[in-house]
């Protein structure tokens, strides 16, 4: 029923739209012809305010590290996810993807979808390898986690160039050379 009266809405929405010759206008009376329709139907209102009442604390303690995993020439490199909470995360996610120009071309990569069940308090966890082929994009960790029942959620970029041998520090837990974000 509810799907209903929403393509309804939205139907009507666009042909009142689409009756206007300006688009800023036709967007704006969409706009005012919605709010004045949500405050007739009690859940149309209700989802205009649902965004404000989700709080997502801020990320402190979880931090990513790009790690040097082998001192030799040709060396292997991992992505980490570093606890240093005293508390234990729970089904923890990481969508992790490249991009950016490089000699003038447009580069992304596949986006990859990581699922772990916990990671303990004061522990590392290996997200993935990575290539140094990949070190001239942005790369990018998307984290979503649970503490105590309660989501958290951090974007974490490798800006490109910055996995550099000059930059590399010691990675606390992990104990390795490599590049960390807080």
């Amino acid at each position: 029923m509810r799907t209903a009266i929403c393509d309804w809405y939205s139907g009507k929405l666009r042909s009142e739209a689409s009756q206007s010759q300006n688009p800023r206008s036709s967007a704006q009376s969409a706009l005012s012809a919605f709010h004045s329709r949500a405050q007739r139907v009690p859940f149309l209102n209700t989802f205009a305010h649902v965004r404000k009442d989700i709080h997502i604390p801020k990320v402190k303690g979880v931090s990513m590290a790009v790690v040097k995993e082998t001192d030799s020439v040709d060396a292997e490199w991992g992505v980490y996810l570093i606890n240093t909470k005293t508390v234990e995360l729970k089904n923890i996610i990481v969508v992790s993807k490249g991009y950016g120009i490089i000699n003038d071309e447009e580069i992304k990569t596949s986006a990859l979808r990581h699922f772990h069940d916990d990671l303990g308090a004061s522990s590392f966890l290996k997200i993935e390898k990575i290539m140094p082929e990949v070190f001239g994009l942005n790369n990018e960790y998307m984290v979503t986690f649970y503490i105590d029942g309660v989501i958290h959620d951090r974007k974490y970029i490798f800006v490109p160039d910055s996995v550099l041998e000059d930059n590399l520090i010691r990675i606390p837990l992990i104990e390795r050379p490599g590049i960390l974000i807080r």
